[in-house]
């Protein structure tokens, strides 16, 4: 039958058309390019239905049989596809913005690419399914089985997994900033090169298992955890530091400070600690000239001998620079003094690190 027929067919509507599929059989359907924009197709067979670039935006395909349907690139904006069957559908690059997925299977489906930001998906199973760099920021996918689905590079900025099961999921180099994910089944997942800028996960979410090399916390692959492009979380260390808890260090600096060596102090502790983060916290700076510079530590060091390891680092090398200049101590002591009334800038610094 010709691909006009076919359409001619659709547009008189479901009955027809489904009594049509049920005479034919054997016939694998060309809808390519049909607009059914708002058409009300509640509980149509559109199996096996090649519906390239089609037009279905904001149609009604509530209980819709889209089983194994060729969907590429179509258009299903605003469509309301909930307790729809998209089993083993192609789907890559097709449009679902706002769409109401809701109760709607999806497992094994290809949805590489797909655009579905703000579209709600809570409670539908995507088990398997291909989401490789699909764009769901804002979307609701609360309750949502996502098991084993393959997430890498899919933006989850701004969207709800509350509750979601992504157990033996992939969400390699995942944006998930802002993301809610709360009580959400992260067992044996992949997290590997994952944004998690200012998400938020509680202390119910699983993170049994995670496979997690190293994190970033801002945009663009910036704030890498560990610090160390060189160094790596160990089995057991992501979740860890995600729900690590800190406590302030204060490091006093009586007589002026040596913003050179105390960045390179800094580092060797850094170094020390290995993945444990140690961020600038506050600088304060007294009526007496002192200096307090406050360091947010994780509880799991002990500061004292933290403190103790940064003061022989630092004193060891303002011992060593004075040495090497003996006949310059009055003006290395002006020089720290002056260094002192760059706190503007320090305190910038400080006050990033503050709003982690």
């Amino acid at each position: 039958m010709l691909e006009e027929e076919q359409r001619q067919i659709i547009l008189q509507g479901v009955k027809t058309w489904n009594r049509w599929r049920s005479e034919n059989p054997a016939i694998k359907p060309s809808l390519v390019g049909v607009n059914l924009s708002e058409m009300n197709l509640k509980e149509v067979n559109l199996s096996d239905t090649n519906l390239r670039e089609t037009n279905l935006s904001r149609a009604n395909l509530t209980e819709a049989n889209l089983v194994a349907a060729d969907a590429r690139e179509a258009n299903l904006v605003g469509a309301d596809l909930s307790g729809a069957n998209l089993m083993k559908s192609k789907l890559s690059l097709a449009k679902f913005g706002r769409a109401n997925l809701t109760g709607a299977s999806l497992n094994r489906a290809n949805l590489s690419g797909a655009i579905m930001s703000l579209a709600d998906l809570s409670w539908s199973t995507l088990s398997w399914a291909n989401l490789s760099w699909a764009n769901l920021s804002g979307a609701n996918l609360s309750h949502c089985n996502l098991s084993r689905a393959n997430l890498s590079g899919i933006d989850l900025s701004w969207a709800n997994l509350n509750w979601a099961n992504l157990s033996e999921a992939n969400l390699k180099e995942a944006i998930l900033v802002t993301t809610q994910a709360l009580n959400t089944n992260f067992s044996h997942a992949i997290l590997t090169g994952a944004c998690i800028k200012d998400w938020k996960i509680n202390l119910e979410a699983n993170l049994d298992n995670i496979n997690c090399q190293y994190i970033f916390l801002e945009w663009e692959h910036q704030e890498r955890r560990p610090l160390d492009t060189n160094d790596y979380f160990r089995p057991g260390d992501f979740a860890r530091f995600l729900t690590k808890k800190t406590e302030t260090l204060e490091l006093v600096f009586t007589n002026g400070i040596d913003w050179e060596i105390f960045l390179e102090s800094w580092r060797k502790i850094e170094n020390e600690v290995n993945h444990y983060d140690v961020e600038l916290q506050r600088i304060e700076k007294k009526s007496n000239e002192s200096l307090i510079i406050g360091l947010a530590v994780s509880k799991d060091l002990d500061k004292t001998v933290l403190e103790s390891s940064f003061w022989e680092h630092y004193q060891t090398l303002l011992k060593m620079q004075d040495t090497n200049n003996e006949l310059r101590k009055s003006q290395i002591l002006l020089q720290r003094l002056e260094n002192t009334k760059i706190l503007n800038i320090i305190q910038a610094i400080a006050q990033k690190n503050r709003k982690k």
